[in-house]
């Protein structure tokens, strides 16, 4: 269950996704059936109640960790009084293919399958040098 964008859509008035565009404004103007509108009493709980309305596939296919090197010939690295030199880089997260909708279909499912919110995980690059003498 998607609860990040059930909160957004059901009982915030800021920082909304591009789906509160379809929103229930009036009976000239219904929106797309499927976002009610948003009200300010008690009455906007019912909306996201356990249901199944924002129950969404988390299927990914994640690109997680991938590392790149090469290590110079000695025949130049003798030039520099160096012993051995490895160059590389690495990446973590790199990729996700997902059709969820929300920030990371991993992430702060609290055990229950439902993403509360959670902070996606970061993508990070890391070059480097390895340098013998």
């Amino acid at each position: 269950m998607n609860r990040t964008e059930a909160d957004l859509l059901e009982q915030s008035f800021n920082n909304n996704g591009k789906a509160i565009l379809g929103r229930w404004q009036s009976a000239q103007n219904p929106g797309d059936g499927k976002t009610p509108k948003l009200v300010l009493n008690q009455q906007a709980r019912i909306n996201v109640l356990n249901t199944d309305r924002f129950v969404e596939k988390g299927d990914f296919i994640r690109l997680g960790n991938v590392s790149l090197g090469y290590t110079l010939p000695k025949s130049l690295t003798r030039k520099f009084s160096v012993d051995r030199l490895r160059i590389y880089v690495q990446a973590q997260n790199m990729l996700t293919i997902t059709g969820y909708n929300g920030l990371d279909p991993e992430t702060n499912t609290n055990g229950f399958g439902v993403d509360f919110n959670g902070n996606p995980q970061q993508r990070v690059f890391t070059f480097g040098l390895n340098l013998g003498f």
